[in-house]
């Protein structure tokens, strides 16, 4: 299960202080506080229940995470960055200029740029 107790109490208390409000001005004050002690105890079930359904979904995305193939064969794969540039045969990307005001009146201007550049 994930947390504590506390955080069930703390569901609890937020329902119960709600309840509470919400009847006192149209019950008697006996039947606002009861009523009230009945959400605190029900939310604070369910507090239990939510994080143990939390738990085990969390417990079981971690366990498909480690069955998956290939995953201990090479632990140092993607662990290291080259970020230097290589000297030979490095240019960079140069689309050719679209004309100022012709770019939402001409789309063929627009495909041609982009073939352009999904040729390099």
């Amino acid at each position: 299960m994930i947390g504590n107790w506390k955080w069930n109490a703390a569901l609890g208390l937020i329902g119960m202080i709600i309840t509470l409000l919400a009847n006192v001005g149209s019950n008697l004050l006996l039947t606002s506080v009861l009523r009230s002690l009945y959400v605190f105890v029900l939310l604070f079930l369910f507090g239990y229940a939510f994080r143990f359904v939390l738990g085990r979904l969390i417990r079981s995305g971690k366990g498909e995470a480690d069955e998956q193939p290939g995953t201990n064969d090479e632990p140092w794969k993607g662990s290291n960055i080259d970020m230097t540039t290589p000297e030979d045969g490095f240019t960079p990307l140069v689309p050719p200029r679209v004309p100022g005001g012709e770019t939402a009146e001409q789309p063929e201007t627009i495909a041609r740029v982009i073939r352009h550049m999904s040729e390099q």
